[in-house]
């Protein structure tokens, strides 16, 4: 069981290399997939176990810690958690089930976590709530969702299936694969099937996040050597009781900035059913520094994914996302829900800053006003980064979104100037038109939209990139209550009659945003 907890070493370095979070907590759990037998009707039968780290990144000494079972996220089915703390040296377990436990400010925890069920359960991403109390101020810090650190694949069936509890390994034996430039490196994964017989597939992909990088992997016989030229994929017999290893290799197509938490490659293992039956993941860099003389703004196109509370399982938002040289960014997604806020990028390319949704969080809390949050993450120029969104209320993180943004260097690295934004702008709702919009030599504007004037003033930011400073006044009207906006314009697609001048606009005081698209046709 030792092997366990020196993997599990690596796991929580990964998450906690960057700066300590708002939040205080980080967690890893290993192996990331179980499945279990279950005897519907009858709880506490076939519990299968995972191991847990948790480590106090709050700068305060913590107390009351613990597994809170009235908050765990499975969907809408049953999962009952029972945890014993352990010795790290050993993995032995000591004390009682349950035990709370204090945290003192730096320190971690080791626990193993028993998982039962009792019904049948499709596999499905689970996570267990850790929870610790600041006895000074009676706050709650609770770790945040991590997918593929903190969370399961679970699973429950009456009979038997395949049960892979898969591990991986680094040169560095801290869970990161670090490549020089574009260059390439490599781990290993071992596996061992706890469950059934079967025939299974191992693959290899980088999450829900488009990172720039190429993986292969390939089965390995007891010399280290592949037993097939390295693929996406491959398939292999695995007996009850059987072990077997793999080596996966990654190949940098671009920048791969250091966050732990988001760069990640991933392999996992599914039965002859195809149903997700392992996995395990590495972080992966070759962060780059920063070059004065290239864009550290952008035209992004982003994707944002989180934790569905309902279904219990990560899916994806999509959006665009403007951000300027100054660092100023306003964002749209596929709902049209706007966000706006300031970056900051340090020389190391490091991204921090705060700033305003103006939609209810991924828990579920409908908050019609908006939320702030925090940010951090790692800019790649000219090319994509990588941020996690850490929602406030009050001072305390309440949720938190992972964000990969996609650089469009067409749309960006092109001139502004105001002879491309001079003249009529007409606005169409479903291709009928309502409005329009005339734009002056200096950047004022007036016009109508939908009964509506408009007036307002567009600037220059840097000539030198597709990027504009936008104010709008309705005098005569109101647009979610408010008369008054500011924010980001950006000409997209190619310079034609089809133009189209989008703005996304917001009015922090109301924590609130909207977005028009003016075209020119």
């Amino acid at each position: 069981m030792r092997i366990f907890g020196l993997a599990l070493v690596g796991a929580i370095l990964a998450a906690t290399a960057h700066p300590a979070a708002a939040d205080g907590l980080v967690a890893a759990i290993l192996p990331t997939s179980r499945s279990a037998v279950t005897d519907p009707g009858l709880t506490g039968t076939h519990a299968v176990t995972v191991f847990a780290t948790v480590i106090n990144t709050s700068g305060k000494d913590l107390t009351q810690c613990s597994i809170d079972t009235s908050k765990f996220v499975s969907g809408l089915q049953a999962v009952n958690y029972a945890y014993t703390l352990t010795d790290p040296a050993t993995n032995l377990p000591k004390g009682n089930t349950g035990d709370r436990f204090s945290l003192r400010a730096g320190a971690s925890q080791t626990m193993v976590i028993a998982i039962n069920t009792s019904t049948v359960i499709a596999p499905v991403s689970i996570r267990p709530r850790f929870v610790c109390s600041d006895p000074s101020t009676a706050t709650v810090y609770d770790a945040l969702p991590i997918d593929g650190l903190d969370t399961i694949v679970y699973s429950a069936s009456v009979q038997q299936t395949p049960d892979v509890v898969a591990l991986s390994a680094t040169t560095s034996g801290d869970g990161i694969v670090r490549i020089q430039g574009n260059g390439s490196g490599a781990f290993a994964v071992a596996v061992s099937n706890v469950g059934s017989a079967d025939t299974i597939t191992a693959t290899v992909d980088s999450g829900l996040l488009p990172l720039p990088l190429h993986a292969t992997l390939c089965q390995t016989n007891a010399g280290g050597q592949c037993l097939q030229a390295p693929g996406t994929g491959v398939s292999f017999s695995l007996a009850a009781n059987a072990t077997a290893s793999f080596a996966v290799f990654v190949q940098a197509t671009g920048e791969l900035p250091f966050r732990p938490d988001t760069v990640r490659v991933f392999v996992r293992f599914a039965d002859s059913t195809q149903a997700p039956r392992g996995g395990t993941s590495v972080a992966v860099t070759n962060t780059p520094t920063r070059n004065a003389a290239s864009p550290v703004g952008g035209i992004f196109s982003t994707e944002t994914p989180f934790f569905d509370p309902v279904t219990g399982v990560y899916r994806a938002s999509d959006g665009i996302l403007l951000v300027a040289e100054t660092g100023a960014f306003q964002g749209l997604n596929d709902l049209g829900n706007t966000t706006a806020g300031v970056m900051r990028i340090g020389s190391d390319l490091s991204l921090s800053g705060s700033g305003m949704d103006d939609f209810a969080t991924t828990q579920g809390d409908i908050n019609a006003g908006g939320y702030s949050f925090t940010w951090q993450g790692a800019l790649s120029q000219g090319g994509s980064f990588y941020a996690q969104k850490k929602m406030v209320n009050g001072g305390s993180t309440t949720d938190s979104m992972q964000l990969f943004a996609g650089y469009q260097a067409t749309a960006y690295q092109r001139t502004s100037s105001f002879d491309q934004i001079v003249g009529a702008w007409n606005f169409r709702d479903a291709g009928a038109l309502i409005g329009n919009i005339s734009v002056n030599e200096d950047g004022s504007y007036t016009g109508i939209v939908a009964g509506c004037q408009i007036t307002g003033q567009i600037s220059l930011i840097d000539q030198r990139y597709d990027m504009y400073q936008m104010q709008m006044t309705l005098p005569t009207c109101t647009v979610g209550g408010i008369q008054t906006l500011s924010g980001l314009a950006a000409v997209i697609d190619d310079r034609s009659p089809s133009d189209t001048l989008l703005f996304i606009g917001s009015n922090t005081a109301a924590l609130f945003g909207t977005f028009e698209g003016f075209t020119r046709y």
